[in-house]
């Protein structure tokens, strides 16, 4: 989960009238000065959660996470995802969306 905690404080806002995230705040100063500021470099994400990630782009809004967003999901694609997925996506919004 440390991965996917730097991850999620990249994608918060920075708070700035403009909305930008951290990671497009961050992404604009190494476009300007040509240095990767430290911040970013997350490294890879464990092979574990490619898969389920990849899934969740699919859907996730950034928000928290409701049965129907789901349900709309399985019925619009036609996968149909595991409770053990279910259960590692759910686990992965509470996480993101406790308080810090």
């Amino acid at each position: 989960m440390d991965w996917l905690k730097r991850e999620w404080e990249l994608d918060r806002s920075t708070g700035e009238k403009n909305k930008q995230t951290r990671r497009q705040s961050l992404t604009a100063v190494w476009k300007a000065t040509g240095k990767k500021p430290k911040a970013l470099k997350t490294g890879e994400p464990p092979a574990e959660l490619l898969y389920i990630m990849g899934l969740m782009r699919q859907f996730d809004t950034g928000g928290q996470m409701d049965w129907q967003q789901i349900a709309g999901w399985q019925q619009v694609t036609g996968h149909k995802l595991t409770p053990l997925e279910i259960d590692v996506i759910r686990a992965i919004y509470d996480a993101r969306n406790a308080p810090s």
